[in-house]
């Protein structure tokens, strides 16, 4: 699946993807973890706006979370996100 990233805290690490599926244009916000992102430990942080592709997965609260997360090159970047600054 591919998202763009909403918001991304790179001090702590986490922030959340909006699912691009046009199967589900509801579908919820994902969170994601630093860990989840597959990159060297240099490069393991995300920008808002950016796409990737990523896999879902459910915790057991019931709250999504991406998992196997890859940045796609910079040609695919998307426009920043409205209202969200943080980074």
């Amino acid at each position: 699946m591919r998202g763009t990233v909403a918001n991304y805290n790179r001090a702590s690490g986490y922030g959340f993807i909006i699912p691009m599926d046009p199967n589900d244009p509801d579908a919820p916000n994902h969170f994601v973890h630093y860990s989840a992102i597959q990159a060297n430990a240099a490069k393991r942080f995300l920008r808002v706006g950016q796409i990737v592709e990523f896999e879902t997965e459910q915790d057991e609260h019931g709250r999504f979370r991406a998992v196997k997360v890859r940045k796609l090159p910079s040609e695919d970047a998307a426009a920043p996100v409205k209202g969200n600054s943080h980074e």
